[in-house]
């Protein structure tokens, strides 16, 4: 009997979508005439830029969708890249009745990334209730302001109904209906009850929904110029047509019997693209847009469906510890100097005579910090036992010690200084060497890591490491200034933070 039901619902559901482009269609074909002798010219390079916009936004879901799991669970191998890919795959679960293929196709396709399953559902609960909520309240909150201005309604309070949409916003995030949507959520996904803990602060929420926001905004600026590479539509149209657009998205997703929202999504731009356009052109357009953003949907997984296989037939990089030391640029040598001074300079603000540096690898920053440590006490350590030959070479007379940075082999509060320059980006737990640092030390820690992104990005400027984006092979994290910082606090109080591009070095005090 359920199977029954289950089936009516289905031949209901693609009855009404064929019935929506029946119409829809047939009042195309009737007017063809009037839309001949309308003034197109299609413009290819609006074209573009309304490809890459959609491009871009599309991608952005799926960084924001990373953002949430950082925030829930801070150490995972859920990368930039994978994210993206994951989103593009979810993508096409928009397609297929019932809404949660989606949400599914992310949950199974990160099951690997170190994310504990908890995290992982409530990651793609949040995702699935944060997007669609950020959306309406931004188009709601365009339109709102669009009718006011054009005086379409004579409703006077239109800008106190947008500012209502801001309220109704941090309303909807509140903790205790917050929870309820999570669970109606959660069930749908799991079918069963699921207990959990919002670990996800208010702020965060709200921080999470301007997000997607953002990347709502990007593919609505898409959409202009999608229109104008068709017609031409005044800038100053800009801000409702992304609010149009936003809210035709969102219509299609909350119908249920429209996968991907076909139809809906196309009866809503028509309804609302009238304002600007004869009906028949507003059909045109609606129907356009659907090729469009199909167009995206599905070449995004093609493409990294491809750029997977050639990484996987690609012979993998090792860890790379030299490349910048070995170099010849000038501009490189430049930067390694500046670094060495920067911190040349930060360690004359403090009195200490034991220091040990910890990761020192092949021995090139050892050889750097012994110039500025000459009078001091310093010594090195290193893991792999090729690279502590390797360091002992290049530092003939120096004390050069074989151990992991999880566990020095060193007494409690044994050294005035502890040193770890672009180490923690290589650990799968960075958490707990910064914990074995602070063990160790009985006053200061120095440590650097690369400054993200724009440790990459100078990566590419260079045509160094392409095929990962730029990431050096053997960057397990990426760390901003503030994410560095807060990783440290933990066990440090930090003394001093500088950027000697582009890198990030904090000087930390133990608690």
């Amino acid at each position: 009997m359920g199977n029954k039901k289950k089936n009516i619902g289905k031949l209901i559901s693609l009855f009404l979508v064929v019935l929506i482009f029946y119409f829809l269609g047939r009042k195309l074909f009737l007017n063809w005439q009037q839309i001949k002798e309308y003034q197109f010219s299609l413009d290819y390079f609006n074209l573009a830029i309304s490809f890459v916009f959609l491009l871009v936004g599309v991608l952005a879901r799926g960084l924001v969708w990373r953002k949430i799991v950082y925030f829930l669970q801070q150490y995972n191998d859920l990368g930039y890249l994978e994210a993206m890919r994951i989103e593009s795959y979810a993508q096409l679960g928009r397609y297929l009745p019932g809404k949660v293929f989606g949400p599914i196709a992310k949950a199974y396709l990160a099951r690997n990334k170190k994310i504990s399953k908890d995290n992982l559902y409530f990651s793609v609960v949040l995702d699935a209730i944060l997007h669609p909520i950020a959306a309406l309240l931004l188009s709601l909150f365009l339109i709102f302001f669009f009718f006011n201005t054009r005086q379409m309604i004579n409703f006077p309070n239109f800008y106190l109904a947008a500012f209502g949409v801001v309220i109704l916003g941090l309303v909807i995030t509140y903790p205790k209906i917050f929870r309820y949507l999570v669970n109606f959520f959660i069930v749908k996904i799991k079918k069963e009850p699921f207990n959990f803990n919002i670990n996800l602060s208010w702020l965060n929420r709200i921080k999470i929904m301007f997000y997607y926001s953002l990347t709502e905004i990007l593919t609505g600026i898409g959409f202009f110029y999608l229109i104008n590479s068709l017609v031409y539509l005044p800038f100053q149209n800009l801000l409702p047509i992304i609010g149009i657009f936003v809210l035709a998205g969102i219509f299609g997703f909350l119908v249920p019997f429209a996968p991907g929202g076909l139809g809906v999504k196309e009866g809503t731009l028509v309804f609302f693209l009238q304002v600007f356009f004869p009906l028949n052109i507003a059909i045109l357009i609606a129907l356009i847009s659907r090729i469009w953003t199909i167009i995206i949907d599905a070449s995004l997984p093609v493409c990294f469906y491809f750029l997977d296989k050639f990484k996987k037939t690609s012979p993998l990089k090792e860890e790379n510890f030299a490349d910048k030391y070995l170099g010849k640029s000038i501009v490189v040598q430049g930067l390694i100097k500046f670094f060495f001074n920067s911190i040349k300079k930060t360690l004359k603000e403090i009195k200490v005579n034991k220091i040990l540096e910890v990761g020192c690898g092949p021995g090139f920053s050892t050889q750097y910090l012994a110039k500025i440590l000459k009078d001091k006490d310093f010594q090195a350590s290193e893991f792999r036992q090729d690279l502590v030959g390797e360091a002992r070479k290049r530092n003939p007379g120096l004390k050069i010690e074989q151990e992991s940075i999880y566990e020095l082999k060193r007494e409690n509060s044994s050294f005035d200084l502890i040193i770890a320059l672009e180490v923690l980006e290589h650990l799968e737990n960075p958490e707990m060497a910064v914990k074995e640092l602070a063990r160790v030390t009985s006053r200061y820690c120095l440590v650097s890591c690369p400054n993200e992104p724009l440790w990459r990005i100078l990566n590419v400027l260079r045509l160094k490491y392409l095929k990962s984006f730029g990431n050096t092979p053997g960057h397990l994290h990426r760390w901003s200034k503030e994410k560095f910082t807060e990783l440290l606090e933990k066990y440090f109080n930090i003394k001093k933070v500088i950027a000697p591009l582009p890198w990030i070095v904090v000087l930390a005090e133990r608690r």
